[in-house]
């Protein structure tokens, strides 16, 4: 990094995001407990709604374990095909936000913005203009 440089952390909280988008297409599962799985004694949780996670319900936790800690959990078929083309848009948005582009590095569930003397500083981006987020994903929080 170059000396004067400023490196700014974009932190993007992806454990909700298939449920978010769950959420988004069907108004049936608003502000309910949704699992993205399968309800089946060897299934797994892909993602999980933050009403969900207030029961303890994570990713990567078997689904019976799921179904205990939260009778009313509503289980989603995945949908990959749904979720590659939002998280596209999502980049995309990130991508308006910045003057040379934006570098993503994976570290866990943070993304690193290399060129951050470019990126538009100190605005929630879920919330900037109407095209932002808010209207891709739906729960933005």
């Amino acid at each position: 990094m170059g000396e004067g440089r400023i490196r700014k952390i974009i932190h993007i909280d992806m454990d909700a995001f298939y449920a978010s988008v769950e959420q988004r297409d069907n108004s049936d599962l608003k502000n309910r407990p949704v699992a993205v799985g399968y309800p089946a004694k060897r299934g797994v949780v892909a993602g999980a709604s933050y009403e969900a996670r207030r029961f303890g319900v994570r990713s990567a936790m078997p689904s019976t374990v799921a179904m205990r800690r939260c009778p009313e959990l509503v289980f989603v078929a995945p949908r990959f095909d749904v979720y590659r083309a939002v998280s596209q848009q999502i980049h995309a948005i990130f991508k308006d936000y910045t003057l040379g582009g934006l570098r993503f590095v994976v570290r866990h569930q943070s993304r690193e913005a290399d060129k951050s003397q470019d990126c538009v500083p100190d605005e929630t981006v879920a919330d900037r203009r109407p095209g932002g987020l808010r209207r891709v994903v739906g729960n933005v929080r």
